[in-house]
């Protein structure tokens, strides 16, 4: 499989993901799931909030899709880079001083950036462009 081309500032980065970034993925979506594997098996280390898990397992629940529920469950199992931070007090604490910051961010967005901007990620992957706004850690879109 040929490589796509990537910029240099995304590979071998530690990254925060939004929960659209797997959504894409491990649905296969045509046009992004390539980029986004190519990313993600590229980066140092991926970092998610449980919150994650939540939003993702919810849908797939409701299609019956029980074993993407299995991969999200044994994602760090699979995925050696790749691993589920809790929301604690600190994360909880930057996510509210985002929604003070950020009127536009609903509770999940403001949560997964804080884990990421906790775990001092590179950069933030999202599909939501009105996350560049945020300025506390460059993010990034696909």
């Amino acid at each position: 499989m040929a490589r796509l081309k990537l910029p240099k500032k995304l590979l071998n980065k530690k990254i925060g993901i939004d929960s659209s970034v797997l959504i894409y993925l491990l649905n296969n979506d045509p046009k992004k799931s390539k980029k986004i594997a190519e990313i993600l098996s590229l980066s140092k280390q991926i970092t998610a909030s449980t919150i994650l898990h939540l939003e993702i397992a919810t849908g797939f629940y409701k299609k019956n899709q029980l074993p993407l529920v299995d991969v999200l469950d044994e994602l760090p199992e699979i995925c050696e880079n790749f691993r589920y931070m809790k929301v604690d007090l600190s994360v909880s604490s930057i996510a509210a001083y985002l929604r003070s910051k950020y009127t536009f961010l609903k509770t999940p967005d403001s949560i997964h950036l804080a884990t990421a901007i906790l775990v001092k990620a590179d950069f933030f992957l999202t599909s939501d462009k009105q996350l560049v706004k945020i300025r506390e850690i460059p993010v990034e879109t696909i």
